[in-house]
């Protein structure tokens, strides 16, 4: 699979009034790290639905509300994952 396959495959699915983006994480070295990163987005209020996973590129798809969190606040919420050292931008 090539990377744009797997990102066109990562497009969050999108509730009504949600917005979505998919972020690429860089330092998702192992399991933990995927699993600290989706548990952290899931704890952040505003965002309806996450998945992360470590592919080619460690990949965090999200659905969320606008009007509760922005890209920013979302991105900050992956740095802020214990025990992970990377680092997000929007693919």
């Amino acid at each position: 699979m090539t990377r744009h396959e797997e990102r066109e495959r990562l497009v969050p699915h999108l509730f009504i009034g949600h917005s979505g983006a998919v972020f690429v994480v860089s330092g998702l070295e192992c399991g933990s790290c995927v699993y600290m990163v989706q548990h952290q987005l899931s704890q952040t209020p505003g965002i309806a639905e996450v998945e992360v996973l470590q592919g080619l590129e460690g990949y965090a798809s999200v659905s969320y509300d606008p009007k509760l969190v922005s890209e920013h606040q979302i991105a900050q919420a992956v740095r802020e994952a214990p025990g992970l050292h990377g680092t997000p931008y929007i693919a």
